[in-house]
């Protein structure tokens, strides 16, 4: 429980660095978190049979492979599960979570097929780096995609932007304000 609450604390830390405001764009989040870690990272969609996605290293970027035949919702949880691998440094090659056993079968042998079909070798051995899901590290993942995406299904929460116009007393504005931000 307590870890569980340090983690979404973090979480919120990393967003207001990366200064995202709701209501949440995953691109842009994307986007950002690249730039902050000096490895861009490409979202690709595609049609999967082992897993509903995956997120590896691929020279100078990072890539988030996920479902193209689900809702844009569920697309987005996954997306935001990926990124929480990329927060967590699961896809750096120095540790132990990049060489990882696979837990899975033909399915994900297939995916790793298809992924290297239409991305490029980039001199690395690539690996699905693929933990069982109920491993801490899937389940601290799993909380991070949650912390992302939980405005995205509170109806009424997402607040109205904040304008320019205050100035430098947008950041007073949205804490006093009733509209929440990022924990």
């Amino acid at each position: 429980m307590l870890e569980g609450l340090r983690l979404r604390a973090q979480c919120g830390r990393m967003l207001r660095s990366l200064n995202i405001q709701p209501p949440l764009d995953i691109t842009e989040l994307s986007r950002r978190l690249g730039e902050a870690r000096g490895r861009p990272i490409r979202l690709i969609e595609m049609s999967l049979t082992g897993s509903l996605g995956y997120s590896l290293p691929h020279g100078p970027y990072d890539v988030c492979v996920y479902e193209k035949d689900t809702s844009e919702p569920h697309q987005n949880h996954i997306i935001c599960h990926e990124l929480g691998h990329i927060m967590l440094r699961h896809l750096d090659r120095d540790t132990s979570l990049y060489w990882a056993h696979d837990c899975g079968g033909p399915g994900e042998a297939a995916d790793l097929e298809k992924i290297n079909r239409n991305i490029p070798f980039d001199g690395f051995p690539r690996r699905l780096r693929r933990i069982c899901f109920d491993s801490p590290h899937e389940r601290a993942v799993e909380l991070i995609a949650d912390t992302l995406m939980e405005w995205a299904v509170v109806p009424g929460c997402v607040p109205r932007p904040i304008s320019a116009e205050l100035g430098e007393a947008r950041t007073m504005y949205g804490s006093l304000s009733s509209q929440r931000g990022w924990l």
